[in-house]
């Protein structure tokens, strides 16, 4: 049944235009290539012992032109996984845009990552070619021996590019290995796409997500939503092809997709950092010399983005935040770094392929107090174009129901562009991409036969789509509709866990914890400790500068510890002993006992993985020697 009009809740029966296909991505940069063929499209800045380096549309799309013949010539067929070897830069773009011209899908393998994991990529993927950017063999090594063994001896390559790179003068090699270029026959074919025909429901991407048990679940994306977004984007947010957008996301997460393809829909620029900028001390510096207007972050990246307070990045005009909570004092630290900038707290997952949702927050230019108003935690926000967040209930006689407002349930994400599946896991896909059950989606069949009756004909894409289909993406999220419409992350279903009989949200201790005026980040986990009994362990990384001023007035006449460089473990709990109690102190006036972590470990930064996000398995944990006797 529709809701009323005056219902602040999205409408779970309402058309989201599921046949509204606006073409492939590759085919629109195409596009954008022939009209403008020397707008500049790709910038590697200069790092210390090299200049920068500028590719135009033309480069770029003659470049990828390449590699999508080469696949095909070599068999490799539609939806077919190519894995790339990679390395942040203009080779990756040149790499990602060939396959998919080729109509195959891509994967990427972070060269930092262990071979162990790599490994379970390739495993999951099981790729039918292999293209090897030269610089990820230069800076992170060759593919391990183990890494080379599994390929050899499992895998079907149907052919590998062994060493793709782009000249400077815009010429592209695929190997240095032989007299002979593995590209060479194909370069006279690069003005042109192979011409392989894709529609909503081929496979461009295989992304990865944590899965049970530590092997990560391959994601199978879909052409529909990689294109569908940015017109709605590009009005609602003031995005024009005078955009330089930061090339910040780590290459084999899934928001790479996002920093490569909204740019090259817009006719935009896309700017490379080196790896020696993108440092607490170094990247804001790096986004203002380089006049960045939009940047894509996590909560962990955008940290290094604040590490410094100088220079302002007064070119910056829109900051998207996805992947993790965003709170409301990282939000107030960017806009006096950047108070030109409109921030966007955006939700998603791996599985909804794209942002889906958006919050927005003025910039301190145009409203000084907008944050003041606003919660600790920045909502969710609103679906964007076609695409809702549905909060349904998740037991008793609410189980499957719309939740009311204020009542917390399960984050379902109803939209057009949904990821394909989980590769390889029939059982899991089931269970989290699931039918609509608020609608009969066979109204929206009928209504896709009649437009094809009333179009006379049937566009080519339609090959490869399977027809309008009413899905719903089970997040795992928790969240409450607020008054005004918008969605309030408050945490993880499986965040809940179970301690000595009771049960605790390790969310709200984070929420509370985040609150403490001293405190810049934190994350809880549940760790075992010596005698394998489990126990709450929160990581905190202090504001040094209130913490110094703190200290001082806390203990007038003593000097305060320098951190900084690579202090002890056992050093930390020391230096930041009187704050330990104070987040304790705190803690207590907010939680029950049994809730109150059992350790507080002192941070000077958090570790990230490759993805930006915080390294969870690499936090330390203390020996008993570290706390001394005395656990704080």
């Amino acid at each position: 049944m529709a809701l009323s009009k005056d219902d602040v809740r999205p409408d779970p029966t309402s058309d989201l235009h599921w046949s509204d296909y606006r073409g492939a991505i590759h085919e629109i940069f195409a596009v954008n290539a022939k009209a403008h063929p020397s707008r500049e499209c790709v910038i590697e800045t200069a790092t210390s012992t090299s200049p920068e380096r500028v590719f135009t549309y033309q480069h770029i799309n003659e470049a990828s032109n390449i590699p999508a013949h080469h696949l095909v010539s070599n068999g490799v067929q539609r939806g077919e996984v190519v894995m790339l070897y990679s390395h942040r830069g203009v080779d990756l773009v040149v790499a990602v845009m060939g396959t998919l011209k080729a109509g195959a899908t891509f994967s990427v393998i972070d060269p930092l990552y262990p071979a162990d994991r790599q490994i379970i990529y390739l495993d999951v993927a099981r790729p039918m070619a292999l293209v090897v950017i030269e610089k990820a063999t230069q800076e992170a090594g060759p593919l391990s021996s183990t890494v080379r063994e599994f390929i050899s001896s499992t895998l079907q390559i149907r052919t590998e590019v062994p060493a793709l790179q782009l000249q400077d003068d815009g010429t592209l090699r695929g190997s240095d290995n032989s007299g002979v270029d593995i590209f060479q026959s194909q370069l006279s074919k690069k003005a042109e796409l192979p011409g392989v025909v894709v529609g909503p429901d081929s496979t461009p991407t295989l992304s990865f997500t944590s899965g049970s048990e530590g092997r990560p679940k391959g994601v199978k994306g879909r052409h529909y939503s990689l294109a569908y977004y940015f017109p709605w984007m590009a009005e609602r947010f003031g995005m024009t092809e005078k955009e330089r957008f930061s090339m910040l996301s780590g290459i084999a997460h899934d928001p790479i997709q996002r920093d490569i393809f909204t740019p090259l829909f817009l006719g935009a620029t896309l700017v490379v950092p080196p790896a020696e900028d993108i440092t607490f001390d170094r990247l804001a510096s790096w986004a203002s010399t380089n006049k960045i207007t939009v940047t894509h972050l996590t909560p962990a990246m955008g940290q290094i983005m604040l590490g410094s307070t100088e220079p302002k990045i007064e070119s910056l005009r829109n900051a998207f935040f996805v992947g993790d909570i965003l709170l409301k004092r990282d939000c107030k630290r960017l806009q006096q770094l950047a108070p030109n900038c409109r921030i966007k707290n955006m939700y998603g997952t791996t599985e909804t392929q794209r942002a889906v949702s958006y919050y927005e927050i003025q910039s301190l230019a145009e409203d000084a107090h907008f944050l003041d108003s606003m919660g600790d935690v920045i909502p969710a926000g609103k679906g964007m174009l076609d695409v809702q967040l549905l909060v349904v209930g998740r037991e008793g006689d609410q189980l499957g129901k719309q939740s009311a407002v204020g009542d917390i349930g399960e984050i379902y994400v109803r939209a057009g562009g949904l990821a394909e599946c989980y590769l390889g896991d029939e059982q899991k896909s089931t269970e989290k991409f699931v039918r609509n059950w608020f609608v009969d989606e066979q109204r929206w069949v009928y209504d896709d036969q009649k437009r094809v009756q009333a179009a006379g004909k049937s566009e080519p894409w339609r090959e490869c789509y399977l027809g309008p289909r009413d899905r719903m993406y089970r997040s795992g999220d928790l969240g409450r509709y607020m008054p005004d419409g918008n969605v309030e992350c408050v945490g993880r279903a499986d965040d809940q866990v179970k301690i000595r009989g009771f049960r605790i949200e390790l969310g709200e201790i984070d929420t509370h914890l985040s609150k403490h005026p001293l405190i810049r980040e934190n994350v809880t986990l549940v760790k075992r400790d010596h005698n394998e009994e489990q126990i709450l362990v929160s990581y905190y990384v202090p504001d040094l500068q209130t913490w110094r001023s703190w200290t001082e007035q806390q203990s007038p006449g003593t000097s305060t510890p320098v951190a900084e460089g690579d202090v002890p473990l056992r050093s930390r709990l020391q230096m930041f002993d009187k704050l330990t109690r104070d987040v304790r102190e705190l803690l207590k006036t907010k939680l029950a006992s049994y809730a109150i972590p059992t350790l507080f470990i002192p941070m000077l930064r958090f570790p990230l993985t490759p993805n930006g996000k915080v390294d969870k398995r690499a936090l330390p944990f203390p020996e008993a020697a570290d706390l001394l006797g005395d656990v704080t």
